[in-house]
């Protein structure tokens, strides 16, 4: 492993070079394996061009990104990148990770059902993925993409009951069709219940094969235009946006040159011999193939999270980051273990043309750090703040990490921790939001079943957290052939007095940070 100092200075060093590129006017550009340069005359002296030769290699790994546009024509079927099988299964182990992105709304005002129907027909036929089916040719998913209409809806009519269906019935009905199993290869389904003449549930439910939760928000900004927009047409608001076939292409042109090799060049040698992370298991799930997950509930109390918010901001750091370095630090005593390992979930969604692209462009980044006792924590968070700009900047799909890190012979078990700001899970506007159509409409929360995963895929614990701008809330989920309730409790307790020392004094060393009680 390349020492984190050394890997941000060689880092640094390309991007002085490229901003020194721009003020001499010179722009570079990677053309396959080649770096490419147009300037004005006389302004590359002889030392600036062999300069930029000596660092050619890592200037293609900055520049090389993937490019995506929109194509006239879309075709019947898409053959998916061989490593997406990885992911496919996964999620059909575990049908509450499949049917995790979804949204349900409330909507009451003077609308009838064939105008929503309308509605939700026209968002759907706005996004092609959502027409379409798996299946796997030759083990290898394919988007089918159908022919027919792609808009069919499910309509559940329960204002006839007399009386009116009591509250618990509708919830019923609601999560009986957003966590029903996806069969036959379909990864889409939408429904209108009607509760009455002026009440309607809407929803939709992706399978996370295809889509993350960016792309709800995206479903859900459609569906609140319209109906604020008093039912128009959003089309002109609205052009269509960048289909799933489009991405495919752009991130398969991109991954064939030589940027992304130049990537895991650079991931060998990052994760050469790291050792796994994880907690020590309770229990050895034997030949077991599935397990039940259980979500452990934890906050990040208000005082604590405005402290880590005043560090972050006197630090220039982010409060994610802070949160991560609690994490390594937490581990690295539990395990007394100072090379450590952590999972980070990125959007994947830097593009503008992916702003409004309904799919799953979201990512994974191994993070790697060395927690020594005798560092001062605000030298190990600007260490930290280096790592992940770094690994940042050089990522690629995870599933390729994976192969490479198989490899070299690198353990890539590690936790996974992420942390996402509240106002980024809103599928719908807050309770009470008024439309200028005069219709009121409402989130509607759905409760999440008990679900398991596969033993291989779950082999450690994850942290996923909401900053909800008071407190910090979320769950860690473990699978409970591996480890006991109790284990991750004492793991919680932890990592929130870590988080809460950070907050409180960071002008110390790490080993002086106490996370026991």
């Amino acid at each position: 492993m390349i020492g984190t100092a050394a890997r941000a200075q060689r880092f640094d060093a390309v991007c002085s070079l490229m901003a020194e590129a721009e003020r001499r006017g010179v722009k570079l550009w990677v053309d396959g394996t080649r770096l490419r340069y147009r300037a004005p005359p006389g302004s590359v002296p002889p030392e600036f061009l062999e300069r930029l030769k000596s660092q050619r290699a890592d200037i293609i790994g900055e520049l090389s990104k993937p490019e995506f546009s929109k194509r006239e024509r879309s075709e019947d079927i898409l053959r998916l990148p061989e490593y997406s099988i990885v992911w496919w299964n996964e999620t059909n182990t575990n049908h509450v990770t499949a049917n995790g992105p979804h949204l349900v709304a409330r909507i009451v005002g003077s609308l009838s059902l064939e105008d929503l129907t309308g509605i939700l027909r026209m968002i759907i036929s706005r996004h092609d993925v959502l027409g379409a089916r798996v299946t796997l040719v030759d083990g290898v998913p394919c988007l089918v993409f159908s022919k027919c209409d792609p808009s069919a809806l499910e309509v559940v009519d329960i204002s006839g009951a007399t009386p009116r269906e009591p509250d618990g019935v509708v919830q019923q009905i609601i999560e009986g069709i957003v966590w029903r199993r996806f069969e036959n290869g379909s990864i889409f389904r939408a429904f209108i219940v009607r509760v009455s003449a002026n009440e309607h549930i809407c929803g939709f439910v992706l399978h996370h094969f295809v889509a993350d939760s960016v792309a709800c928000q995206i479903l859900a900004d459609e569906l609140v235009a319209a109906l604020r927009d008093n039912r128009r047409a959003i089309a002109p608001r609205f052009p269509r946006p960048l289909q799933y076939a489009d991405y495919v292409r752009g991130i398969e042109e991109w991954l064939s040159g030589y940027g992304p090799r130049r990537r895991l060049v650079f991931w060998k040698a990052y994760m050469a011999d790291a050792p796994a992370t994880f907690l020590p298991y309770d229990t050895d799930p034997g030949s077991a193939l599935v397990g039940s997950l259980e979500y452990l509930p934890f906050e990040i109390p208000a005082d604590c999270r405005a402290r880590l918010a005043r560090l972050a901001s006197d630090l220039k750091v982010t409060l994610f980051l802070l949160v991560l370095a609690a994490h390594f630090i937490t581990l690295s005593r539990l395990l007394r273990q100072h090379d450590l390992v952590l999972t980070v979930i990125i959007s994947g969604r830097e593009h503008p043309a992916l702003a409004d692209f309904v799919g799953n462009a979201a990512d994974c980044l191994p993070i790697r750090m060395s927690v020594l006792p005798e560092m001062p924590l605000t030298e190990f968070i600007g260490q930290l703040q280096a790592t992940y700009l770094l690994a940042y900047r050089h990522q690629v799909k995870w599933e390729l990490l994976l192969e490479a890190f198989r490899e070299i012979g690198a353990n890539c078990t590690s936790p996974l921790t992420n942390l996402i700001a509240a106002e980024q899970t809103r599928a719908t506007p807050p309770s009470g939001h008024q439309s200028e159509a005069d219709i009121a409409i409402e989130e509607v929360l759905v409760r999440v079943p008990p679900s398991v995963g596969s033993v291989s895929w779950h082999v450690t614990h994850d942290i996923n957290m909401c900053d909800y701008g008071q407190l910090i809330g979320g769950t860690v989920k473990y699978m409970t052939l591996r480890y006991s309730r109790t284990t991750i409790q004492h793991f919680l307790d932890c990592f929130v007095r870590c988080a809460d020392a950070i907050g409180r004094d960071c002008g110390r060393a790490i080993r002086d940070i106490s996370v026991d009680a």
